[in-house]
């Protein structure tokens, strides 16, 4: 399993990726522990398939989080491009669960046919992150789907929300995005146990 590289930032740039001090395995578990170390906010995303990519499939996440102010999950699929390589957002964006860890969790497809930063399709779970929950993106040609814990929450057949591209599950824990304040004293955990990715034929 790789990883953003050390040193670099996350979304907000208030972010310092250190998987070293911030991820760790426990009893089958991955846990991320989110917290600031000398007014620094550390965060860490790891790529579960080492960055390889494909065109359609079914992704599953079982996770769950501390409420902790500051801090958020964007579990996503992004562009690989190359095996390695940074790819283009300009390709499209699918994120589920994502989401402030004291707040509600979302789904999100970007608009790849018109501006980027704008959503072609969302969903609201109205659920928050503290039970276990497994959240599950259903990515075909001409469908796309958000799943929590079996129950359909959303599916769009529009072009712009369903990328053509190769993808790349990445387990994106970063601070938040919307200038909220990151107590100093925040601390807690995200944790995944389980992964599953299969492979839809386009």
């Amino acid at each position: 399993m790789r990883g953003y590289a050390d040193g670099a930032r996350d979304t907000s740039k208030r972010g310092l990726y250190d998987p070293d001090r911030v991820l760790s395995v426990k009893g089958g578990v991955l846990d991320w522990w989110v917290r600031t170390i000398n007014g620094q906010p550390l965060v860490a995303t790891p790529v579960p398939a080492d960055y390889l990519g494909q065109t359609y499939g079914r992704y599953e996440v079982r996770f769950r989080a501390d409420p902790v102010p500051g801090f958020k999950t964007a579990f996503l699929l992004w562009p690989s491009d190359t095996a390695a390589g940074p790819g283009d957002w300009n390709d499209g964006e699918i994120d589920f669960p994502e989401g402030n860890l004291n707040g509600s969790i979302f789904g999100y497809s970007h608009d790849r046919l018109g501006d980027i930063e704008d959503n072609a399709f969302w969903v609201s779970t109205g659920k928050g992150y503290g039970a276990w929950q497994t959240a599950v993106i259903e990515w075909e040609p001409n469908r796309l789907a958000f799943y929590l814990d079996g129950r359909l929450l959303g599916e769009t057949s529009d072009p712009a929300a369903i990328p053509i591209v190769d993808m790349r599950l990445t387990l994106q824990v970063e601070t938040g995005t919307g200038g909220e304040a990151i107590p100093a004293s925040a601390q807690g955990h995200v944790q995944v146990d389980s992964v599953r990715i299969q492979a839809y034929t386009g």
